[in-house]
This record gives structure tokens, C-alpha cells and sequence, in this order.
């Protein structure tokens, strides 16, 4: 951020650690200005309307919604709303239209819940992970 305060990645990653946190706010925050950095965006634009819709910002959790178009925005919507079986969904759509990162999947935290599904093994093998990541 230093070097450049109007890039979205910054405050996407920060957003995520406080969201982690359980620090929604401060999140949602950050979240705001990631999106808006990067409107074209589909994972700020999906972090933020999860945010907006935890913290009770309903209509405006609809409105971004209502312009999210992308299978991995919408993925990681869902997760940030605790909703397994639909991130599930959108992950599978993201997988086949080649727009998800398998090494973001092997290691990050953000999965973790989706990762103790029964859905995980057969999407981690879409995504050809290694079997360790196959499982919880």
C-alpha cells in the first residue's frame, strides 16, 4: 500500500485477515475500498457482499449481488456467509470455467470449513490437488 494505496490486493488480503479475525467491520471496511479500487473484480466484489451481508447491510448485500456474475466471486461470497453447499456449487463452476488457483486451495485457512465437507474430496480432485488435500 505503500507504494500504490489505490491497488485493490492489499486491502483484499487485509480484509481476509480480519475477517478471519472475526473482525467484520474493521473487514467490511477495508473490503469497501478493495472493491472499489477493483470493481472488475469478481473476489473483492464477492468478500464485500458477504461482509455486507453479515454485518445486516441486507439491501446492500442484494445490490452487489445483483452485479456479481462470477462463479468465484460467488464462491467466495458464500464461504464468508458460512454456506457450504452453495460455495460448493460455485466452486465447482469456477473449477470448470478454469478461473480458480488450486494452490490458493492446498494451503489457505479460508477453506478450511468447506474442506471438512463430504463435497471436498471430489472437488479437490477436479482441481488435481494432492490426496492430503483431499480430505479435512
Amino acid at each position: 500500500m505503500e507504494i500504490d494505496e489505490r491497488h485493490w490486493l492489499p486491502y483484499y488480503a487485509m480484509s481476509m485477515n480480519h475477517y478471519r479475525l472475526g473482525e467484520l467491520q474493521q473487514a467490511r471496511e477495508l473490503a469497501v475500498r478493495s472493491a472499489a479500487a477493483a470493481p472488475w473484480m469478481p473476489l473483492p466484489a464477492g468478500l464485500l457482499a458477504g461482509l455486507l451481508r453479515r454485518v445486516g447491510e441486507n439491501d446492500d448485500a442484494d445490490a452487489r449481488l445483483s452485479e456479481l456474475r462470477s462463479p468465484s466471486g460467488m464462491f467466495i461470497y458464500h464461504m464468508v456467509c458460512s454456506e457450504m453447499d452453495a460455495a460448493a456449487d460455485s466452486l465447482a463452476e469456477a473449477i470448470a470455467q478454469g478461473v480458480m488457483q488450486q494452490l490458493w486451495f492446498g494451503a489457505s485457512d479460508f477453506v478450511r470449513p468447506l474442506r471438512s465437507t463430504l463435497r471436498w474430496p471430489a472437488l479437490a480432485r477436479m482441481m488435481n490437488l494432492p490426496p492430503e488435500t483431499a480430505s479435512n
